[in-house]
């Protein structure tokens, strides 16, 4: 596996990481959307270059399923939400680096 740490430098990077950690595996992510293979979650893993408009698709999903946790950690008041409003943050100033 690559080392997560050259991730955060792109905010594509940080949100797979931070999917990764919620506990998404990439059988989970190709079942949740039909978009979604294998082939380009190994790309994004191992920071190979895709095109920007699979680098949006995925950055969206990844931010939304990112925001449905946070707002799931709100409503219920379990611990961590604040941990991913600072990822969300994160990947919003690396997109616009």
């Amino acid at each position: 596996m690559a080392d997560n740490k050259k991730h955060e430098k792109t905010a594509l990077g940080i949100a797979y990481e931070a999917v990764i950690k919620l506990g998404y595996t990439h059988s989970k992510l190709v079942n949740l959307n039909e978009g979604v293979n294998f082939h380009t979650l190994r790309n994004i893993r191992d920071e190979k270059k895709v095109k920007k408009v699979t680098e949006r698709f995925y950055l969206k999903l990844f931010f939304d399923l990112i925001n449905k946790e946070y707002n799931r950690r709100i409503t219920s008041g379990a611990n961590g939400a604040v941990s991913l409003l600072v990822v969300m943050k994160n990947i919003l100033e690396a997109e616009l680096k």
